[in-house]
């Protein structure tokens, strides 16, 4: 692809005060914009709350002023470079919808990130944004290219970890034009108008111009964001364009004719090589161009040695054959003499010199010695090379070195190899675990959620083998920040930095083990006081009341209905605790290891039963025992159960979860966590179908959808043990009890 200028322009039209956005171009210095490209972009946010919108500003702000901030080194290509711009970018904007107390709902969002440099342009978006290219054919015919495909129908629903997962590249020519713009602009003015502004050459105004003046004619009333790329103006280009047949007064191009739409289809294929998407890594294209390279030099070296190999072995054979005539006994009657060489001049006397006197002994010497016959074959070759032309002498020199060059090269190769490393060395063991995690992190990009988890695997397994004394501590722990904050990020693990606190109870040292909820009323238990607290949410006001027990410590309290509790205590003694009379009444002895409450009837998770059983209530009696598993199905490792409309989630001890569903386990795969979730933990589940599993251990709630991916994980540094939860659909919060304090986190679900 030639090399040609473009020149960028923008338009950003307001109206809607609900709408916020806007359309840049980066301004930079020269040389910067001249290595690095020149960034570009749309922001058109709806409807989005006013914290969310400010945050999302300021991190497309500081995306613009990252990408031209130092290290300059692109040796990895300008994609990589603008790829590791957006992963920034990504992690930054799931930070901020994952710690928003407000619902954030995505497809309010609307963006496109591009850069350009000379005639190749990367872009990447989030939401419905458009973005056509408009390519001039030979004969004054023109196409129109969806670059972003944006009609195309969504499969899935955007995952706000991955917003900027895929990037389009592609090279543009002098006579393509691109128009990126909001959805809205593409509701007020066609593709075919646009293509009629982009041919009124006649005027005098910019194409936002024109598009500003044509929307105000509409009467359209909205925000419109727009960015333009056109090739700079030529002569060449005004020739080609200016004469296009189009009407201005006609306010849109007639229809192709038939003639047009065939050549359209003929081409179709070549002119789609304006904008492919470039999926190869980047390191997969720099082995591919060093191989090639490889080729052609080995190529080029074998050509000449070949060359030189052969005129060398055929003075070889000259010289083995005056060696073996020498050596012979047969007279020579003259002195041989090679075709093209004369005898030395001191032997035929052209010196005016006296020939000196040579003995027998001399003469044998001379003629059957094999030193002097090499001598004298060495002194022809040479008076030979001395005749040679100039370029013959070029190519001689030539081939010299190369024959030096490819001795020197076996040498180094020899002295790497002896001097290479050994792969257990640490530093090697570094480098091969910093690829890992690269390799992970790009997975991770590309919603390849198995492949990172695989990569960062293989990451962990090579750091074990890193010894871990005090010489290469800091290089463990670096390695050790690099993987976990990687897992953090592929395991959806939100980190809140201040939850909301509800109330702190360690005044009582109460130690609270429980809790529950019933309309805007926290229910907790002190085990030390064997006080019930009853927390308002809206009066923020706790009442007090005693429920002695002898011996056993409460382990879980569940609303039966509004005027009864469940409570399950450590022994597994099951009691109905009436609130009005604050009166309590057994229900089961000594055989309950969880209990779960829906639609009126008590479940129970017998473990010296092998089995769930469902009963009714009746008269502050178990009443009609139902057993749910069916099929002998083992459940007594199960650790933890929940009651939903259809059927029962339970969890056991290898902490794999399953839902029961008319007594058999149904087909559901539960996205794995690590560290694999142990108990305790408690089960919630609400009309959603959303499944919250609080891990008691490592201080995380971790949320699934109905189908079993992973959600969200939510934790925090405040947490010193989480003890039990409590989840208000209403409110769409989850309130967690560490220790004696309560905290409230939004879900946004």
């Amino acid at each position: 692809m030639e090399n040609f200028s473009s020149k960028i322009s923008k338009l950003s039209l307001e109206a809607d005060s609900s709408a916020i956005g806007e359309a840049f171009v980066v301004k930079t210095e020269r040389n910067l914009a001249k290595n690095l490209g020149l960034l570009f972009g749309i922001t058109d946010l709806r409807n989005m709350p006013d914290a969310f919108t400010d945050k999302f500003t300021e991190m497309i702000s500081d995306l613009r002023t990252e990408y031209y901030l130092p290290p300059f080194d692109i040796e990895e290509g300008l994609e990589k470079r603008f790829e590791e711009c957006l992963q920034r970018a990504n992690r930054r904007l799931n930070k901020i919808i994952n710690e928003s107390f407000e619902e954030i709902n995505i497809s309010g969002v609307h963006a496109v990130i591009g850069l350009i440099h000379k005639n190749k342009i990367y872009l990447s978006q989030i939401g419905h944004i458009n973005a056509f290219l408009f390519h001039q054919k030979k004969h004054f015919d023109r196409i129109i290219i969806d670059i972003l495909n944006s009609g195309a129908e969504k499969k899935a629903k955007p995952d706000h970890g991955k917003m900027f997962s895929n990037i389009v590249s592609g090279a543009i020519s002098e006579r393509d034009d691109i128009i990126i713009c909001n959805f809205k602009l593409m509701e007020a003015i066609s593709q075919y108008d646009l293509l009629a502004l982009f041919a009124d050459h006649e005027s005098q105004e910019s194409i936002p111009a024109k598009i500003e003046q044509f929307i105000e004619s509409q009467g359209q009333k909205d925000n419109f964001y727009a960015i333009i790329i056109q090739p700079e103006a030529s002569e060449v280009a005004q020739q080609s364009t200016g004469s296009l047949p189009i009407d201005k007064h006609e306010g849109i191009p007639s229809l192709p004719s038939q003639n047009s739409i065939n050549k359209l289809l003929r081409t179709q294929e070549k002119t789609e090589r304006y904008l492919t998407p470039s999926m190869m890594p980047s390191w997969q294209k720099i082995i591919i161009l060093i191989s090639r390279g490889l080729k052609k030099t080995s190529a080029f070296i074998w050509k000449y040695l070949k060359i030189l190999l052969i005129y060398l072995g055929r003075q070889i054979k000259k010289l083995f054959a005056i060696i073996a005539r020498k050596i012979s006994k047969k007279p020579a009657i003259t002195n041989p003499i090679i075709p093209g060489m004369e005898e030395p001049a001191l032997e035929l006397g052209l010196n005016n010199e006296s020939p000196k006197n040579y003995t027998l002994d001399d003469q044998e010497m001379s003629g059957h010695d094999p030193l002097k016959i090499v001598s004298k074959w060495l002194n022809r070759q040479m008076a030979k090379i001395m005749r040679f032309s100039g370029l013959q002498k070029t190519l001689l020199v030539f081939a010299l070195i190369l024959i030096f060059a490819f001795s020197e090269s076996i040498v180094w190769m020899g002295q790497v190899s002896s001097t290479k490393k050994s792969p257990n060395d640490p530093s090697v063991i570094s480098l091969q675990v910093e690829d890992q995690i690269n390799l992970a992190e790009a997975q991770n990009i590309f919603n390849d959620d198995v492949g990172a988890k695989n990569y960062l695997q293989q990451a962990r397994n090579l750091l074990a083998k890193i010894p871990s004394n005090k010489k290469y501590q800091a290089m463990r722990a670096d390695l050790q920040s690099k993987i976990d904050k990687l897992s953090q990020t592929i395991q959806k693990i939100s980190s809140l930095e201040n939850p909301q606190l509800i109330t702190d109870l360690s005044a009582d040292n109460a130690q609270v083990k429980t809790l529950s909820i019933s309309n805007r009323t926290l229910f907790a238990y002190g085990n030390a006081n064997q006080t019930l607290y009853q927390i308002d949410l809206d009066k923020k006001q706790i009442n007090k009341t005693i429920i002695p027990q002898a011996s056993n410590n409460i382990a879980k309290i569940t609303f039966f209905d509004s005027k009864n509790l469940i409570i399950l205590d450590g022994s597994g003694n099951l009691s109905n605790y009436t609130l009005k009379a604050s009166s309590t009444n057994p229900l089961l002895s000594g055989s309950a290891s969880d209990v779960s409450v829906y639609g009126g009837n008590i479940y129970i998770l017998q473990k010296d039963k092998n089995q769930i059983i469902k009963y009714s209530l009746t008269k502050n009696k178990l009443a009609a025992p139902s057993p749910l598993i069916k099929n002998n199905y083992n459940v007594s490792s199960t650790s933890a159960i929940f009651a939903t409309v259809s059927g029962v989630i339970t969890f056991n001890n290898s902490g794999q979860i399953k839902y029961f569903k008319k007594g058999v386990p149904d087909n559901t795969i539960f996205t794995a966590v690590d560290p694999v979730v142990k108990p305790p933990i408690q089960l919630y589940s609400d009309s959603a179908g959303y499944i919250y599993l609080l891990d008691q251990t490592n201080r995380k709630i971790i949320i699934y959808d109905k189908k079993g991916q992973l959600k969200v994980q939510i934790t925090s540094g405040q947490f010193s043990y989480l003890d039990a939860m409590a989840v208000s659909e209403k409110d769409k919060k989850i309130y967690v009890l560490s220790g004696n304090k309560i905290f409230a986190i939004n879900t946004n679900l």
